[in-house]
């Protein structure tokens, strides 16, 4: 990696046998270099990602059978290099985010019926797009942050029931858009950062049994919403930053036992909620950043037994009460490490 690699490196590249992957992100790798990939019979991931590649770069990864992870992001490639992607069947995922591909560009990649994962973030494209998407049938991971997608561009997504990873932080969805994927049973991670639900779209996820990150970070998410979450079970990562909860949530997070990462930054908790935590015997990880929290609520964490961190940035929490809580704790409980932020 770095600007000292550029394309003469690839005639040593080259000399590597059975090389299967080839990272060269943020390098002066361009069309010329990848010229000289034709021959590498063995790559299957190929990292270009910030480096000067453009659309006639791309024909030559046709060449290359066993190529099956390919990511370009942040680079000038454009509609007309997806029609030399669409021709590497062995493709399985592919990463375009902040590339120059539009709703057409997507539409050429459907030929690759096998695609598994399918980064589009930060891309000018909209719901047309999702009408293309729902042809990969195979598709487990999409992340579509900050795109033009919007409540009814979601229902193109409602058959796709192999997702188990779905990104669209700062689009303009609403719980609306939500409904369109509660049939989606089979999802693990769900990023709904910054996006214009109520309360109300948290009903959609109730049949999400296999959710285990949940994202709600940025959003005006209040109690009643986290009282939905209650029938997640498997959740084991949930970011609350900057959401209208308060003490009452507490209530509802204390039942999700199986949670290890919490963030409660920015938000109204206070003692008496960190009250209602003490039942998360799983937990590992814990923001309260920029809460009510003091010393005397920290106590409540003692019994946690796996917590090995504590971001308490902005609360006034001293070094001194930070080691006094760890010369409490007991010792077959691990050493809490405090620190500023997560972020």
């Amino acid at each position: 990696q770095g600007p000292n690699f550029t394309n003469e490196a690839y005639q040593y590249v080259n000399r590597v046998p059975n090389l299967q992957v080839l990272s060269a992100e943020s390098t002066l790798t361009s069309d010329d270099g990848l010229e000289q990939l034709k021959n590498m019979d063995s790559l299957v991931a190929l990292l270009l990602r910030r480096t000067e590649v453009t659309d006639e770069g791309l024909k030559s990864l046709k060449a290359l059978p066993k190529l099956k992870d390919l990511d370009v992001r942040f680079t000038n490639v454009g509609d007309s290099g997806m029609e030399s992607i669409a021709e590497i069947p062995s493709l399985r995922y592919l990463k375009l985010q902040q590339t120059l591909i539009s709703e057409s560009g997507v539409e050429t990649l459907t030929k690759l019926e096998n695609l598994e994962r399918l980064n589009l973030n930060n891309l000018f494209i909209g719901n047309p797009a999702l009408e293309q998407i729902q042809k990969f049938k195979k598709l487990t991971h999409l992340d579509l942050d900050d795109t033009q997608i919007d409540d009814a561009g979601l229902e193109h997504l409602k058959d796709l029931r192999t997702l188990k990873h779905l990104s669209f932080s700062r689009d303009f969805i609403t719980e609306t858009g939500l409904a369109h994927l509660a049939g989606l049973t089979n999802m693990e991670e769900l990023n709904l950062r910054q996006i214009g639900t109520t309360d109300d779209g948290m009903v959609s996820l109730k049949d999400m049994k296999k959710l285990r990150m949940l994202d709600l970070s940025e959003t005006i998410i209040g109690d009643p919403g986290v009282e939905h979450l209650t029938a997640l079970a498997s959740l084991e990562g949930l970011d609350l930053w900057a959401t209208n909860v308060t003490d009452k949530s507490t209530e509802s997070l204390g039942k999700l036992t199986n949670l290890k990462d919490l963030s409660l930054e920015a938000t109204k908790i206070t003692d008496e909620g960190l009250k209602n935590l003490t039942t998360l015997k799983n937990l590992e990880k814990l923001n309260l950043t920029k809460t009510a929290i003091t010393a005397e609520g920290l106590a409540n964490l003692q019994e946690l037994p796996k917590l090995k961190e504590v971001v308490v940035g902005f609360t006034g929490i001293t070094d001194e009460q930070r080691q006094a809580f760890n010369k409490n704790r007991d010792k077959e409980k691990p050493q809490v490490q405090f620190t500023e932020t997560a972020r």
